[in-house]
């Protein structure tokens, strides 16, 4: 089954993940992190994040598109809707 997998800022907008995989992508967060989505991402977890994305080999870049927003709002909450 596929997912959409959201992201927002703590307490402000939301936006989404555009990954080619999103079961894939649910799945290689929790194994790095050890967390269920909906989880929050801040700037402790980018360095991990930037290993997955120099590994991501997909066409939509949505580790980068994650430490973006983790860059530009502190802190960031994602989640699956299906």
């Amino acid at each position: 089954m596929s997912a959409t997998i959201y992201w927002r800022p703590v307490a402000k907008r939301m936006s989404y993940i555009d990954t080619d995989a999103p079961s894939s992508f649910i799945e290689a967060l929790r194994e790095a992190f050890g967390r269920d989505l909906p989880a929050k991402f801040a700037g402790e977890d980018i360095p991990v994040l930037k290993g997955m994305a120099a590994a991501d080999r997909g066409q939509r870049k949505a580790y980068e598109g994650m430490i973006k927003a983790i860059e530009e709002f502190g802190i960031v909450e994602l989640w699956a809707e299906y």
